[in-house]
């Protein structure tokens, strides 16, 4: 009895061997990520200067887009300069 214990014991060791594996590299990506997360304090100063500028590039681009989309529904009688009206001079 022991020896078929010890057999089928040897039939799962793959297996559980490939599960502690995974456990074990998700538990370090979790980690990893909660470490650049930790260390992160809003300011961007983890990114390349290269990284910023296409950032930079890629926000302006962004909201050129937005403000020609709002531009071309804007209704006239939203003009950021006030209009003079007629009916009280």
């Amino acid at each position: 009895m022991p020896q078929l214990q010890a057999h089928c014991k040897e039939l799962t060791k793959a297996g559980r061997s490939a599960n502690c594996r995974k456990f074990l590299n998700n538990l370090s990506q979790l980690l990893n990520s909660l470490c650049l997360w930790a260390r992160s304090d809003g300011t961007g100063d983890n990114l390349t200067t290269e990284q910023r500028q296409r950032e930079a590039k890629l926000l302006s681009y962004n909201l050129k887009k937005l403000e020609n989309v709002s531009e071309s529904r804007k209704p006239a009688s939203w003009s950021i300069v006030p209009q003079s009206d007629s009916t009280t001079t």
